[in-house]
């Protein structure tokens, strides 16, 4: 089992984030834990501190802040960091012209421009020791064209397609540095919570089946040990997006989506008429077609498909 002396990870105050610095404080691993929120931070900080014996560095932080930013970069230069897990982030709901521009623009900085610039601070020193390793949490949605959903989706298929590329071109060079894309599905934590799915819905039906995010951080660090540039985490629903981005691109063109933001409550559906509809909501899919002209619901309540 590969030991990581010092790791730092970025959104650590509950989730995936916590789940990464539990799994690695029981390594051994002395860890620096930025957030926003600085008393949930501290109380995870000490309880790591108690239960296994580590040191816990807190380091307050909103990663839109340039000068928030700039502290973490200047630490990551300061300290001979083995592990980074970039792995802060926010969901935004609605359809992207529908709101405000600012909010887009600071999840643009936080997914995007946060992971590049900590990402190029730690591949500075740990390519000039030859060792090393970045995770950088991207999402199922990576693969997915995702109505309503368009902006989120893009900056996750940029952080997964930015570390499959640096993994090659690292690979490339003989170096020993090590970089994944976390892809996690359905997850139990504040994430969802915060996009409006209270956890009476957060239920396994069909194919949707939602994981701990204990179960994430844990199959992340197998991979990154296995030295796999992605990570898949998303049982079948995953399996079938990434089986359906294959084909979606060649499919809209000649279908036709209706997309409703209606009260937050989206959801999509892909028409091609007389042949197949799709309809995804956030309780689920349906699916009928020519075939079996009976719908087929992969979990879910759909009461509410009249909304359209």
């Amino acid at each position: 089992m590969q030991i990581y002396q010092t790791a730092l990870i970025t959104g650590a105050t509950s989730g995936i984030g916590r789940a990464f610095a539990g799994a690695l404080a029981a390594q051994g691993s002395n860890l620096i834990l930025t957030g926003r929120r600085q008393a949930l931070l501290e109380q995870t900080a000490a309880g790591l501190r108690a239960q296994y014996g580590v040191q816990v560095t807190v380091l307050p932080a909103e990663l839109s802040d340039e000068r928030d930013i700039c502290r973490i970069e200047a630490l990551i230069r300061a300290t001979q960091l083995d592990l980074l897990v970039n792995n802060a982030g926010f969901g935004l709901r609605g359809c992207f012209q529908d709101g405000p521009l600012e909010p887009y623009l600071q999840m643009e900085r936080v997914h995007i421009g946060c992971t590049v610039r900590l990402t190029y601070a730690a591949l500075e020193q740990m390519c000039a020791r030859d060792s090393g390793a970045i995770i950088n949490v991207a999402s199922d949605a990576a693969y997915m064209i995702v109505p309503a959903n368009a902006f989120y989706s893009g900056t996750k298929a940029f952080i997964k397609q930015f570390s499959e590329g640096l993994y090659l071109d690292l690979r490339g060079r003989g170096s020993h540095v090590r970089v994944q894309a976390l892809c996690p599905g359905l997850t139990r934590t504040d994430f969802q919570l915060k996009m409006g799915m209270p956890k009476g819905k957060q239920r396994n039906r069909g194919v949707m089946r939602w994981q701990e995010p204990e179960t994430v951080a844990a199959r992340s660090l197998r991979c990154l040990e296995r030295g796999r540039p992605v990570c898949h985490c998303g049982g079948a629903m995953g399996i079938a997006e990434r089986v359906l981005c294959v084909f979606m691109p060649l499919l809209l063109p000649a279908g036709s989506a209706l997309v409703s933001c209606s009260a937050g409550r989206l959801i999509w559906k892909l028409r091609f008429p007389g042949i197949l509809t799709v309809t995804q909501s956030l309780n689920g899919v349906r699916i009928s077609s020519i075939l079996n002209p009976t719908d087929h619901t992969a979990g879910g309540d759909f009461k509410w498909v009249k909304r359209y």
